[in-house]
């Protein structure tokens, strides 16, 4: 019979680990940005998770009464922030494949 050589607390911590991995691929983040007078601004709510297959749309302050010139739909953008994606999913592979490495039974030697 096949063995892993993980225990039972490892693989639990792996199993949580890569339910956030695929949470967050699912929920990534967005960078939502807007041009103005030539320029480029970042929304106060800049970068947000959203559900992947729809993607956040333009937020109310875009579409205020006093600046019509945002109502403009070109002046809008959103976009997938994958430097963030990619820290987020870094981390949370370091944080716990650390935490499955420091479960391991002592008693058992390293391979």
């Amino acid at each position: 019979m096949y063995h892993s050589g993980l225990n039972l607390k490892q693989k639990v911590v792996i199993w949580i680990g890569l339910a956030l991995v695929a949470q967050i691929g699912i929920y990534p983040p967005w960078i939502q940005e807007y041009s103005y007078n030539g320029e480029i601004y970042l929304g106060p709510t800049a970068t947000i998770h959203y559900w992947i297959f729809s993607p956040p749309g333009p937020p109310t302050w875009v579409w205020t009464k006093q600046d019509e010139t945002l109502k403009a739909p070109q002046l809008w953008n959103v976009r997938l922030d994958v430097a963030r994606l990619m820290a987020e999913w870094g981390a949370i592979i370091l944080v716990f494949g650390g935490l499955a490495w420091t479960l391991r039974d002592p008693r058992k030697p390293v391979p």
